[in-house]
């Protein structure tokens, strides 16, 4: 399986210390750092002020009657997730939380960013036998993760479900609901199978296809995206290229009023490529921050969490390893 980490070039701490203890892995083929580099709009981060980010929380949940020179969208023509994510858009109690809530936004189409450039690199590296794992696992930079157990639980849902990677499965380490769609819980993990990855990046016609016309009503009214063959990603792609931040001012609505968790769910549920579903019945995202630290001997999964404390953990795994015997070790 390969990993894309979602971090950020002011603290590469994080996606360094992540790739120095997941890497050597035999479970894992790729790790991928993510970083303003991989952006649509590069200047983002650097450019987005506060008060930015306060002007597009207002538009956002004023919703529809943020509309002033569109008069071509009614409600009933919305899809209801989409009123979803523009009313819970960038909750008070969340955003107190982070340090540069300009920088947050920013990230939130990082993910799409990321996973487009890098479904093209696979493109490009088929001939070379280089091309799409069976696996691609998306966490956030302050995740840590056992490789090696993640590898045993997809393999364990596998034989539950009688799935393989060819198949079109998206898991989650757990997940949250949105009254409307079920989403992936930040930053623990979003699973993507080869097969949901090519289906993601499978061409079609827009215009002949009226379930996804109107999933993607009304972004796409003014993208001229409805002669051309397109894949999904593409597609969300160009509405994220179309909504840079740094243009809220020019925004009609919807906007981008989505959290990147948000972002692929809705992609996999309404595109019709795949419902997300959890990796274990219980979840793999009950360790967070302190939580961390009172059971380091137990612990997977850990979000958010320190570079330091990544370190710990994984010098408690492999403390456990070692203490296992063969057996265990392949049962474990």
């Amino acid at each position: 399986m390969d990993i894309l980490s979602i971090g950020s070039h002011s603290r590469m701490i994080y996606l360094n210390t992540q790739d120095n203890l997941f890497a050597p892995s035999s479970s894992v083929r790729r790790f991928i750092k993510a970083t303003e580099q991989n952006d649509f709009d590069r200047t983002c981060s650097s450019q987005l002020k506060d008060m930015d980010v306060q002007d597009i929380k207002r538009f956002c949940r004023k919703g529809l009657t943020s509309r002033k020179n569109d008069t071509t969208v009614s409600s009933l023509e919305v899809d209801p997730a989409v009123l979803d994510f523009s009313q819970y858009f960038l909750p008070s109690k969340m955003m107190r939380k982070k340090d540069n809530t300009a920088s947050w936004l920013c990230a939130q189409q990082r993910p799409l960013a990321a996973l487009q450039l890098l479904v093209r690199s696979y493109q490009e590296a088929q001939t070379t036998g280089n091309d799409f794992p069976d696996y691609l696992v998306i966490i956030d930079d302050d995740t840590y993760i056992n490789p090696q157990k993640l590898r045993s639980l997809i393999r364990d849902y596998e034989i539950r479900h009688g799935t393989s990677s060819d198949d079109r499965v998206a898991l989650a380490g757990c997940k949250a609901r949105l009254r409307t769609i079920e989403f992936a819980h930040g930053g623990f993990g979003l699973i993507l199978s080869r097969g949901v990855m090519l289906a993601l990046d499978d061409p079609f016609l827009l215009s002949g296809n009226d379930a996804i016309q109107k999933m993607l009503h009304p972004w796409v009214g003014g993208l001229a995206l409805q002669s051309r063959r397109l894949s999904l990603l593409e597609i969300f792609s160009s509405i994220a290229k179309h909504h840079s931040f740094l243009q809220h001012g020019l925004w009609s609505f919807p906007g981008y009023c989505m959290h990147s968790d948000w972002v692929f769910a809705y992609i996999l549920h309404r595109g019709q490529i795949a419902t997300i579903d959890q990796l274990t019945p219980s979840g793999y995202c009950n360790m967070r921050g302190d939580e961390c630290l009172a059971s380091l001997a137990n612990v997977d999964v850990c979000h958010p969490t320190s570079p330091a404390m990544m370190k710990k953990l994984h010098e408690n795994q492999k403390d456990r390893e070692r203490s296992l015997t063969p057996v265990q070790r392949d049962n474990s």
